[in-house]
């Protein structure tokens, strides 16, 4: 009979411990995906769902700790930020479609950021078209 070269346990399924940890870090690389792209509130939910995967696993919770505190952050300015919009002023306006992007609030991004182009004609305008561009594939005559 040929002996085995390896022992047994080699060939077993990974254990639902080391699923789960799998799990949470493929979770995790796509929650700092999603953040890095400025999509917020998306990368809370994957930071949540790594937790949820993995609770042992600490680097989705310390993330998590800091998300919540950039979120509030930005909450803050938005209440700022919506006077401003409210009386046309073409930064808050253009502020305040970059806030509600990074939180996921796209029709509110896009209808802000349509605002600036059609209340402004200097760089701030140029800026709003390019976002639409970027973010939403979006495009306004200049």
């Amino acid at each position: 009979m040929p002996r085995l070269l390896f022992p047994i346990s080699a060939f077993t399924t990974m254990t639902d411990e080391s699923l789960a940890r799998e799990r949470a870090i493929e979770l995790q690389n796509e929650a700092l995906d999603a953040y890095i792209k400025g999509l917020l509130n998306k990368a809370i939910a994957l930071w949540e769902a790594s937790l949820a995967a993995d609770p042992s696993y600490e680097e989705p919770r310390i993330r998590l700790e800091y998300a919540f505190e950039e979120r509030a952050s930005i909450l803050s300015e938005i209440e700022e930020l919506q006077d401003g919009a409210a009386q046309n002023d073409v930064r808050a306006t253009y502020y305040l479609a970059a806030n509600k992007r990074t939180l996921g609030e796209h029709d509110a991004a896009i209808v802000a950021w349509q605002q600036v182009t059609r209340i402004d004609n200097t760089s701030w305008a140029k800026s709003a078209r390019k976002m639409l561009r970027k973010h939403y594939g979006l495009s306004t005559e200049e």
